[in-house]
């Protein structure tokens, strides 16, 4: 008030000089500032504060709690007449796992709350505080907003491949397999790391012809900084050799989480990488779950024990085992990925891959991409330069960015700006083997003008002439490259992505969709396309009619014939081109019924992995402009079998064995192809499956101690391809008699055994009195 008087005096002074109409004029507005300024005064707000939480800007709090404990919200206000009556309120503004749970007050105090909650959620609460008797010119008021975020303790079990295998060179870069799995770990542990709670734990098994542990850390260790160090070195010191004991690796991981020291109730994850088919131990079942013959289950026994969550990521698209890893990671498009051999990414798609699945891990948490760029530097000059942008939204606390390079590390970041800020400086640098991170905590301490919203810029290069080096399958030039993915810590912001399915056969329709929320509230203007790339070819049947021989790698580790193949068809740049994937785009539209943005994609013509890449643009009233990036894979598979044109032959041995052998081939002609062997099963009385040779086109040879005969089945990756009586397998042999013909014929038409033999004996005497009236 006495500002206002001062100023209203000063003024005065200097209208007394004006005419009489413009100081009325003037004077009478100066009275209206007067009045408002005294009634803004009566109205002044108190200052919230709230113990052991975030404050990224004044009246903005964030607090994070681990689910399962009673946690204490205790509130304080400055500004409000000292000993007055207090009255708080927490109101829900939204909550991404509605209904949002309940805040209790703590009866006496009535500054004071607590939160007691056994679920994780992100829920946003309005604080409003009233100090003194709204009747009296003391009474003061203040508000806040609150976001809480309750996570549970997660332990992780890192479970990796290292067979011979993993020592082949990738296709379309200067690594093996086993150096891009070097550097997507690092990515993926420091990653966790950043975005997870300060009290997750984790832990390393290795597998090859056996599961392994390493000596340090041998047990569950806590997630940070150090610990991230300790396991990528473990992991860099490691190698590849020998074969390819899945079945052990996940039981090695299933105990580090299930068994003591391990803490019950704890959230279970383990993460399960490798590249091709189990061949020593005992196997993971087609279901992902047991391991046979002993049915040992290997994801815990609730309520016994804790469920495990599994994610998996698989490199190569062919046969069955693309199929198991999907169902390890329960074939939900948001647990599992496979990598394309023929991408053209720095590391393969590898790392990138590991990079992306920490978004799916902590998908109900926070991380999300604002967008990822594979690309080939710019040429200028002798130098190699890049540069990228990216739109970030309000309320972004946590920015990651991840950078690979080919050359390994030979480039250097010269910009990062935000709104055209310098914010390299406040960046935190990590140079890991083959990778390096930048991350940023807003608000960055006593630089309040630097934001998170707006369009951010990164830029460099490398200027020291790279030393090319050459892919390892097709002895091209290896072009220096890089990957860079931009990851938001968003609270706010949650996407839930579906493909209206889990798994799809060809000809079938996929549906992409998505839900887009702002703290529960359904975002309606969103632009959403989902791009879905499709095998050029039907791979299994592109490998199957393709000429020449497969070379198993030289480490012993057999692997897959297919793929073997199929990386040395890929050193031809003429086929590599046609196996490129063929990019289709559809649109999502809103359906204002549902909630969700969604489209359909009837164009599974052929079997393989098709991935979708799913791009979101949005704006938002208070958040501004919302990007978002998202990837999943999706495994299309054939729904049946030809018999009749899949060259079946079954004949004995000299050991007395039955040797079945086939090619199957599809309904509409595409040859299964490769890679099978593993899925399928013989399943008769008395038969036993001694074992079945892959030929490498997509012909199976089955050696079957005993005969096939009375009633059964023989399925591959779950399919039919005889069902009933094993009789049936003579009917699709080259050497039918006329009277099998007449009997397969009469069995196609599903008449019982007793009555085929009838009608066989009725033909055979109407065949003899015909013969008879003829002589």
């Amino acid at each position: 008030m006495d500002e206002a008087t001062a100023y209203y005096r000063m003024a005065g002074s200097y209208l007394n000089q004006q005419t009489s109409k413009q100081y009325i004029m003037i004077k009478n507005s100066l009275l209206l500032l007067l009045l408002l300024t005294g009634l803004f005064s009566a109205k002044a707000q108190v200052t919230i504060s709230l113990a052991g939480a975030q404050q990224p800007s004044p009246g903005e709090f964030i607090l994070r709690v681990v689910k399962g404990t009673s946690t204490p919200l205790v509130f304080s206000q400055t500004g409000g007449t000292a000993g007055a009556v207090e009255e708080w309120t927490l109101t829900p503004n939204g909550c991404n796992n509605a209904p949002c749970p309940d805040i209790t007050p703590v009866p006496g105090s009535p500054n004071q709350f607590t939160v007691t909650t056994n679920k994780s959620y992100i829920a946003e609460y309005n604080v409003h505080v009233a100090v003194g008797n709204p009747q009296d010119a003391g009474f003061k008021e203040g508000d806040a907003t609150l976001q809480l975020i309750v996570n549970n303790v997660i332990d992780y079990a890192f479970v990796l491949d290292k067979s011979g295998s993993m020592g082949t060179m990738l296709t379309k870069a200067n690594m093996s397999r086993w150096a891009a799995l070097t550097i997507g770990v690092g990515l993926m542990t420091s990653k966790l790391n950043y975005f997870g709670s300060n009290v997750d734990n984790a832990g390393l098994r290795f597998f090859d012809t056996h599961s392994s542990t390493p000596a340090d850390p041998s047990g569950l260790i806590p997630l940070n900084d150090l610990n991230v160090s300790k396991i990528t070195s473990v992991v860099n010191a490691s190698g590849p050799g020998g074969n390819t004991a899945l079945g052990e690796g996940m039981k090695a991981g299933s105990d580090l989480l299930l068994n003591p020291p391990a803490v019950k109730g704890h959230t279970k994850v383990m993460f399960v990488f490798s590249d091709g088919e189990q061949n020593s131990g005992q196997y993971v079942d087609p279901t992902g779950r047991f391991l046979i013959p002993s049915n040992v289950k290997l994801r815990g026994n609730y309520p016994t024990t804790d469920s495990i969550y599994t994610y998996a990521i698989g490199y190569g698209s062919v046969g069955s085992y693309k199929d198991l890893m999907a169902a390890i990671g329960d074939n939900d498009p948001n647990r599992f990925l496979i990598v394309d051999n023929n991408t053209q990414d720095v590391s393969g798609g590898i790392a990138n891959s590991l990079d992306a699945m920490v978004n799916k891990i902590l998908a109900t948490s926070s991380p999300q991409f604002v967008g990822i760029r594979n690309s080939d530097y710019a040429i200028s000059g002798s130098n190699y330069t890049f540069k990228e942008e990216f739109v970030v939204n309000k309320k972004v606390r946590k920015v990651f960015i991840s950078m690979v390079s080919q050359p390994a590390n030979g480039d250097s970041v010269l910009v990062l700006t935000a709104n055209g800020k310098n914010i390299l400086p406040y960046a935190k640098k990590t140079y890991g083997n083959g990778y390096r991170t930048f991350t940023i905590d807003f608000p960055i301490p006593g630089q309040d003008s630097l934001q998170p919203q707006g369009t951010w810029v990164i830029a460099g290069g490398i200027f020291v002439p790279p030393v090319i080096g050459v892919r390892g399958n097709d002895g091209q030039n290896v072009k220096p490259r890089y990957y860079i993915s931009f990851t938001v810590d968003d609270h706010t912001v949650h996407m839930d992505y579906s493909l209206g399915g889990k798994s799809f056969l060809v000809g079938q329709t996929v549906r992409p969709s998505v839900k887009i929320s702002k703290n529960g509230t359904v975002i309606t203007n969103a632009t959403v396309k989902a791009g879905i790339f499709a095998p050029g070819v039907d791979i299994g049947d592109f490998i199957a009619r393709a000429g020449g021989a497969y070379t198993a790698p030289p480490t012993g580790d057999p692997g897959s014939p297919g793929l073997n193949k199929l990386e040395e068809l890929l050193k031809d740049t003429a086929i590599a081109a046609k196996l490129k994937s063929v990019e289709n785009e559809i649109n999502l539209t809103f359906d204002p019924a549902t909630g969700r943005y969604s489209g359909d994609f009837n164009q599974l013509k052929v079997s393989g992995v098709y991935q979708v890449l799913y791009s979101i643009e949005a704006e938002d009233s208070t958040l501004g402009s919302i990007r978002r990036f998202e990837q999943a894979s999706i495994i299309v598979s054939h729904g049946d079998i030809d018999m009749s044109n899949s060259a079946v032959s079954i004949v004995p041995n000299n050991s007395g064995q039955t040797v079945l052998t086939f090619r199957p081939i599809s309904n509409d002609g595409y040859f299964w192809g490769p890679g099978y062997a593993g899925s399928i099963v013989i399943d008769y009385p008395g038969a036993k499956v001694d074992s079945i040779i892959d030929k490498g086109d997509g012909t199976y040879v089955a050696y079957i101690n005993g005969k096939l005969s009375g009633s059964g089945t023989i399925t591959i990756n779950g399919i039919n391809a005889i069902k009933g009586d094993a009789a049936k397998l003579d009917c699709y042999t080259n050497n039918v008699s006329f009277w099998a013909k007449i009997k397969c014929w009469l069995m196609s038409l599903g008449l019982p055994a007793w009555a085929i033999w009838v009608v066989l004996l009725v033909l055979l005497i109407l065949l003899w009195l015909i013969f008879k009236k003829k002589k």
